[in-house]
């Protein structure tokens, strides 16, 4: 009779315990560009859940997965990772022509990326308004968060997204010089509902701009009728921080 009381208060305790959910990171991968994922350990075991997958670890590198679309178009899949210590990370993998992201980090955080918005410049225009929260240094490369709040009953599709370095003052006799400044990812941003917001990240290569000189944003709708521009100062751009 003990011995039932003791297993039936031990299924009760299974039962009652705490579980927690590890929720799958969203991976898009393509044929023609690699993806490279960065952990914060040695990678001791990864299982794909189709061969449509192609991974590989970095050369004389312990914490960089390289993964690659053998076939485009296949079923969503799941991929994972596990680290030295045991800790699991989970991926849902899908292909994509234009992957929104090439470089991932993890070496901070085991679920998502959260950094720390340290800027604040913005513009407004037409109830909109367009803010720069942050910029990292990741692989040699800068990274630009931004969030486009909405504050209209009306939806806002930001179609254009351009990027471009101008002087900040022209003289008389010259004009203002505009040099577009192409980002190594695919920058979108779904369109914003009314009294709303979303963001999107844009990443260059790693580049300053003189005091004379603006690193500027530039968004609007399909029909050029709504147009927020932000101008970015070269002092902001220095204070990018490692991301970690």
């Amino acid at each position: 009779m003990k011995r039932i009381f003791s297993v039936l208060i031990l299924f009760i305790a299974i039962k009652a315990s705490p579980q927690s959910v590890i929720e799958p990171y969203p991976l898009q991968i393509t044929t023609g560009k690699t993806t490279n994922i960065i952990f914060a350990g040695p990678i001791i075991s990864v299982d794909r859940g189709t061969s449509a997958v192609l991974v590989q670890k970095a050369r004389n590198v312990e914490n960089i997965l390289h993964v690659k679309a053998d076939s485009p178009f296949f079923k969503e899949t799941n991929l994972s990772v596990v680290l030295l210590g045991g800790k699991l990370f989970s991926f849902a993998v899908s292909y994509a022509d234009e992957p929104e992201k090439l470089n991932l980090s993890f070496q901070n955080d085991s679920t998502t990326f959260k950094r720390k918005n340290f800027l604040h410049v913005s513009t407004t225009n037409e109830e909109l308004k367009l803010t720069l929260k942050n910029i990292y240094i990741t692989n040699h490369s800068l990274s630009f968060s931004f969030q486009l709040n909405n504050y209209s009953q009306i939806d806002f599709e930001p179609k254009n997204i351009t990027f471009y370095i101008k002087d900040s003052k022209r003289s008389k006799r010259t004009a203002i010089q505009e040099i577009p400044i192409i980002p190594l990812n695919k920058v979108h941003c779904p369109t914003v509902s009314g009294n709303k917001k979303n963001s999107f990240e844009a990443e260059f290569n790693l580049f300053t701009i003189s005091k004379h000189k603006r690193f500027v944003c530039e968004v609007s709708d399909p029909d050029n009728e709504r147009v927020l521009i932000l101008h970015i100062k070269h002092k902001k751009i220095l204070q990018a921080r490692i991301a970690e």
